[in-house]
């Protein structure tokens, strides 16, 4: 096994779980500095109290006791952590992303929102580590607390019995870290081909170990990795901004598992549902509003309460992406801005095909047929030199029908937008309680003057500076 996870008996100094992760059997001469860098799911510069309060479970002084955190260790083979990177800080940096892509792994198993935790690379030992400090409390996708109590036997490494056979399993923290592991030796191999790196002799006879170092070759190289990085980052914040958007004009319709007096269990329900509720209720009540109850009132706090908490927790994962991304896309974009003056063509983006699957779906999905092409030739170069395997039959059956939905998702849109733009004349829009549209107040308007044609005058003023219209008389948009 390529990587071994374990959890570890209660342990840690008496300055907590944290302080023991970062300070515990320092070896001064491979872990230089007072301390080793904490880490977690955003950021790579944590300091104890940063780590600390980002672990505790409830507003509180003081840090998170060991009793409320699990704590584990990741641990690689010599070998295999030496093919992460040329040097001890890109090695480090690579456990990092494998950590990451673990406990990512952890999360969707328990179908978790998210799961707090912070950790550190150890080299105190033969074998590179990875202590991590876990909370026991986390949140589901449905915004209710548990507690993990124990780790799940399906998390870690264990036998299981198929067809009367006993069979090992590594569990989803080792499988989220081996597929991430194998995908940075992959890049590494090809930086180091890039780099040519690789003993190998050229016409001359002369080995490349030889040569004077390419420095052109090497800032090529740094340009094409910032290009990769900066994409990567802009697709995150993008998808965020979408989905920040999303609550914001959707969550009125959002449904929440809430407590309905009604039928006496938790149920879906959106602030949509319970206005619709009281306006039935004020249907049977000769058309008069009853005061919200205490229960609908706490219900409807109940679902502002998750979609705040819902937004918040966008912005601050959007924030904390800007902080760490921040300079590579400003990187990024000066690349791009230095090589459109000269007149030069950029260099590749280095990326993975895992990264650009994933920027390209994105991509259907919003309808970006232009981002999708240029990344279609992203693909094309990094698959000619070698860098990216060429697509599958299956890959490329699923494309096809990624971008069948893609053309008709776009198709409808166009045709929704025509029918608004057509019937906008027409239409009912409910202004003050009153169903109205620009036909019906003009139809009103030409009728000879009273109290009603007064107010609907107002009305059909406000209903045209809603719709950007400007209509005449009896004259359609």
């Amino acid at each position: 096994m390529r990587i071994v996870a374990s959890v570890q008996t209660k342990r840690g100094s008496s300055r907590g779980l944290v302080h023991y992760v970062a300070h515990s059997k320092l070896d001064i001469e491979k872990e230089p500095g007072e301390g080793r860098q904490l880490f977690n799911a955003f950021t790579d510069n944590l300091s104890v109290k940063s780590a600390n309060n980002s672990l505790k479970a409830d507003v509180s002084r003081g840090r998170p006791s060991n009793d409320e955190l699990h704590h584990l260790v990741l641990s690689f083979r010599p070998d295999d952590y030496r093919k992460l990177g040329a040097g001890e800080t890109g090695r480090a940096r690579a456990l990092k992303d494998i950590t990451r892509a673990a406990m990512k792994n952890l999360e969707d198993s328990l179908g978790a929102e998210r799961i707090a935790w912070a950790a550190a690379v150890h080299l105190n030992t033969e074998n590179p580590h990875v202590h991590i400090a876990l909370q026991k409390q986390y949140f589901t996708k449905e915004i209710e607390r548990h507690r993990l109590s124990k780790i799940p036997r399906e998390a870690l490494p264990h036998y299981e019995s198929h067809s009367g056979e006993r069979v090992f399993v590594p569990g989803t923290l080792i499988d989220g870290a081996t597929k991430e592991m194998e995908t940075l030796i992959d890049r590494e191999i090809v930086f180091l081909k890039d780099h040519k790196n690789i003993v190998t002799k050229d016409r001359s006879g002369m080995r490349n170990k030889d040569r004077p170092v390419d420095r052109s070759a090497v800032k090529t190289t740094g340009e094409r990795k910032a290009l990769g990085i900066g994409l990567i980052a802009e697709h995150s914040l993008r998808r965020i901004d979408a989905k920040i958007e999303s609550l914001i004009e959707h969550g009125h319709d959002m449904r929440f598992q809430v407590f309905d007096p009604l039928s006496g269990r938790k149920r879906s329900l959106s602030l949509s549902d319970i206005e619709r509720r009281e306006g039935a209720a004020a249907g049977g009540n000769g058309g008069h509003l009853n005061p919200q109850s205490d229960t609908e009132s706490a219900r409807v706090r109940r679902i502002k309460t998750i979609l705040f908490k819902m937004v918040s927790k966008e912005e601050t994962v959007k924030a904390r992406l800007q902080k760490s991304f921040g300079g590579h896309m400003q990187e990024a974009a000066e690349i791009r801005t230095r090589y459109r003056q000269e007149g030069k063509k950029l260099p590749v983006p280095r990326l993975s095909k895992k990264e650009l699957d994933m920027i390209q779906v994105y991509s259907l999905e919003t309808s970006d047929i232009r981002g999708f092409a240029y990344l279609e030739r992203i693909r094309s170069e990094l698959t000619r030199s070698g860098e990216i395997e060429a697509r599958d039959k299956d890959e490329v059956d699923r494309l096809r029908a990624q971008k069948t939905v893609s053309f008709l998702r776009s198709k409808f849109y166009e045709k929704a937008c025509r029918e608004f733009s057509d019937s906008r004349y027409d239409r009912l829009v409910e202004i003050d309680g009153k169903a109205v549209s620009l036909a019906r107040l003009e139809h009103e308007n030409s009728s000879p003057k009273s109290a009603v044609a007064a107010f609907t005058g107002t009305l059909s003023s406000f209903a045209k500076q809603i719709t950007g219209a400007n209509v005449d008389r009896g004259q359609k948009d």
